[in-house]
């Protein structure tokens, strides 16, 4: 487990002194060491210099519970099933889910973290991506729309929309964020972020729709190499930092609004993805039923499909006919 007291104790970004930490905790100097070295161990950047102590560089702003619901509408409040917050998770979807079921399917249940458990290594250690540098969120919720046999599609374009909206309002103008096909948040040709939508059907003929966003948020300088070259809202629009927990309601709140979505407002918004799609008129190439598959992006057509100029002529794929989709030009 990570020690939340030692992060809060670092996380206003300056030195502090081994003695310090130690009185603090109640424990040996050699003690505080091993508790420095776990936090590494969770992707938190500790630096150690002889003389001065430990820094959190750039200081951390935590993820709390209590400040992101007091972000939420009383609306959305009131109509919660749960909202949980934790330091690491495998998956934050399957999480969600998961509770949602457990308290009865009915009322949505949030879930956000601070970092995901990648696997495991040596002596039977945890290893995550870096704690506390991004926005890990996940929505689950009864689903009662029909958006015909590409719901998922659709719901992945009209998601990723809802979030970059959800940004530009309240980050600023600065962010000039686009979309890329089917749920990648971009600035500048590097990925900002991704969505991630699930559509499962339960007892009864009822849904469950998850809805995930992970955000990258810390300064890449902060970052460890397995998650250098993404773009950081911080460095993208030049802040010292970025408030999560207000983000991460104002996130909620913009997934909240695609779960409310009937046919006609899910269209409306597909409509909108012309303005910030990176890929049209560009080549692309992905692989579909185990072959490869090369052409110009016309957009999407009215399901939320990707539209495609091949060699046989124009084709429309979903998320789920393709294996990964690179840019040619």
């Amino acid at each position: 487990m990570i020690n939340r007291r030692l992060i809060d104790f670092l996380s206003d970004g300056r030195f502090h002194s081994g003695s310090e930490i130690g009185g603090l905790l109640q424990v040996s100097r050699a003690a505080v060491w091993k508790q420095i070295k776990k936090l590494t161990d969770f992707g938190l950047i500790v630096h150690a210099v002889p003389g001065k102590g430990y820094q959190i560089p750039g200081g951390i702003d935590l993820l709390d519970a209590e400040k992101i619901q007091a972000g939420l509408s009383p609306s959305v409040v009131s109509g919660l099933g749960g909202l949980m917050v934790l330091d690491a998770v495998e998956s934050p979807a399957d999480l969600a889910l998961s509770e949602f079921k457990r308290i009865g399917g009915v009322n949505p249940f949030l879930v956000a973290a601070e970092s995901r458990v990648l696997g495991k290594v040596k002596y039977g250690r945890g290893r995550h991506t870096n704690f506390g540098s991004s926005l890990d969120l996940a929505v689950a919720s009864e689903w009662s729309g029909e958006v015909g046999g590409l719901s998922s599609a659709a719901l992945s374009v009209v998601a990723t929309l809802k979030v970059l909206e959800s940004l530009g309002a309240g980050v600023g103008s600065g962010l000039n964020g686009k979309v890329r096909w089917p749920a990648d948040l971009m600035v500048s040709e590097k990925r900002l972020g991704g969505v991630d939508v699930r559509l499962e059907s339960v007892s009864s003929g009822r849904q469950v729709l998850v809805l995930g966003v992970r955000l990258w948020v810390r300064s890449s300088s902060y970052m460890r190499p397995n998650e250098e070259g993404a773009a950081c809202l911080q460095d993208v629009l030049g802040l010292k930092s970025v408030l999560r927990n207000p983000l991460s309601a104002r996130l909620f709140e913009s997934l909240l609004e695609v779960v409310a979505m009937d046919e006609v407002a899910i269209k409306s918004t597909l409509e909108k993805w012309r303005r910030y799609d990176c890929l049209r008129d560009r080549e692309v190439m992905f692989d579909s039923a185990g072959r490869s598959v090369k052409g110009y992006v016309l957009g999407i057509d009215e399901v939320g499909r990707l539209r495609l100029e091949t060699s046989e002529g124009i084709s429309a794929f979903s998320p789920a006919d393709t294996g990964g989709l690179v840019q040619v030009d």
